[in-house]
């Protein structure tokens, strides 16, 4: 996706290997302009390293974890099932990326299939484009472990 486009670059990393701020990159709404209604779907989730995502920013897409790869699709969770995602797959992992994805974008290619406890998770079977994603925000942990979500995510059951 063009540089110019985002509205706020990815740091450049310091010589610990961390970004000297936060990531904060939003996307050009694909309705601006437009007389169609704003999407009907819910965004749904990803949580990916941050270096992948940038690769993948300066790519045009997202191909996924090599897990997800040898899965083949790549794994999404609904703003309710995230925070229990994250706590099960990520818990005290650092240097993630929350994207928020527009999934009325990716089309035939989006499966919403049973997982854990045969709930409905969303699976994309190919790459993620990054004229996608609405919003990709750094996440933070706590002194927990935990990661810090945006205020409009459920928190992951007790």
């Amino acid at each position: 996706y063009p540089a110019a486009e985002f509205t706020n670059q990815c740091s450049p990393p310091t010589a610990a290997g961390r970004s000297a701020a936060p990531v904060r990159q939003r996307f050009p709404s694909p309705w601006k302009g437009s007389s169609l209604a704003p999407m009907a779907e819910a965004p749904i989730f990803h949580l990916c390293p941050r270096r992948a995502w940038r690769a993948a920013a300066a790519r045009g897409a997202y191909h996924g974890s090599p897990g997800e790869r040898a899965d083949g699709f790549i794994h999404f969770s609904s703003a309710a099932q995230l925070a229990a995602s994250a706590a099960r797959h990520y818990r005290g992992v650092d240097g993630l990326v929350l994207l928020r994805v527009d999934p009325t974008a990716l089309g035939a290619a989006l499966k919403w299939e049973p997982s854990r406890g045969g709930a409905q998770f969303p699976h994309l079977y190919g790459p993620l484009p990054t004229t996608a994603v609405l919003a990709a925000d750094d996440v933070a942990l706590d002194a927990d472990g935990r990661h810090v979500l945006p205020p409009d995510i459920p928190p992951a059951p007790a």
